[in-house]
């Protein structure tokens, strides 16, 4: 993981609540790792800065996390 890589977490359909991607906002530190969002744990939507367990933490517990590196 770096930094400008996407995470996803998904349990089930990953559909609304049950889903979120955010993109890795430097080193990797695990569920310490610095993201960009928008959403979340904002209610407002807006885009913010935040963590892996912060923004994930509800789907953390049963969901599947994937990792992805955009390419040209």
């Amino acid at each position: 993981m770096k930094l400008g890589d996407i995470v996803i977490v998904n349990v089930g359909t990953g559909y609304g609540p049950n889903g979120h991607t955010a993109i890795i906002d430097g080193s990797y530190h695990g569920r310490k790792t610095q993201i960009i969002e928008i959403g979340g744990i904002d209610p407002m939507g807006a885009v913010h800065r935040s963590t892996i367990a912060q923004s994930f933490q509800s789907l953390l517990k049963e969901g599947s996390i994937t990792y992805a590196r955009p390419t040209k």
